[in-house]
């Protein structure tokens, strides 16, 4: 389990200037991972073979999801490769990439408008939080605890859903995931933002700052695409 307290501390966020200069390479780091993801979740939507690939080798899914799983630990657990330039990046970029192929194998079996419509939706969700999460005074960077019991019970939840499916537990399970994800969102982005909230993220930690905010926003596209499963 990762020690949060070894991440957080808002001595290196006295200085204004540190503390943009920290958002601008979170962000930065951001948009190249989701330009990434974009560009495979698009290979593999508009190409037929790669569809007929997935479709035909789920073996191929589950080793990616897996594989994606073993990385984020490993970035979220060890400091140091987290830290160590450039194997930090190297690190991030091959999870982007994972991540991406997963991404793609899980869309092959949407429909390209049902897709748009998703990361449409994802985007204004994502847009409206970062916005209220800067103009707030509420500081929600004290609400990890409520955030870890909430996870739980999702888990739960989906163990629920496994054993007993129905259309209706699948669509709760996508709204609660889109829910949770968001309070993520807002969480991750305050920790990041520093200044007049309890917890942050040290500036050293801008690749584990990039990695929160891109893991949030993949779980909140998911999310989408579970609830539309279940209008068809």
């Amino acid at each position: 389990m990762m020690n949060y307290e070894s991440l957080m501390g808002r001595s290196d966020f006295k200085e204004s200037s540190v503390r943009q200069a920290f958002v601008r390479k979170v962000y930065s780091i951001l948009m190249v991972q989701l330009a990434i993801t974009t560009a495979i979740i698009s290979l593999f939507l508009f190409n037929p073979d790669l569809k007929m690939f997935v479709v035909s080798n789920m073996g191929f899914f589950w080793f990616m999801n897996l594989l994606a799983f073993v990385l984020l630990m490993a970035m979220a657990c060890f400091q140091d490769l987290r830290r160590s330039y450039p194997l930090n990046y190297v690190f991030l970029m091959l999870f982007t990439i994972v991540q991406g192929i997963t991404l793609g194998s899980v869309t092959v079996v949407f429909d390209a408008e049902q897709i748009l419509y998703a990361v449409a939706i994802t985007s204004l969700i994502c847009l409206a939080i970062t916005i209220f999460s800067f103009q707030t005074s509420v500081d929600f960077t004290v609400w990890g605890g409520f955030l870890c019991i909430a996870t739980l019970v999702m888990f739960l939840f989906s163990l629920v859903v496994i054993f007993f499916p129905s259309k209706t537990l699948v669509f709760l399970m996508g709204c609660a995931g889109a829910v949770l994800f968001s309070l993520y969102l807002l969480y991750d982005t305050q920790l990041m933002m520093g200044g007049q909230h309890k917890y942050a993220l040290s500036p050293e930690e801008y690749i584990f700052a990039a990695l929160n905010l891109y893991v949030d926003i993949i779980q909140i596209f998911l999310s989408i695409l579970q609830i539309m499963s279940t209008q068809e």
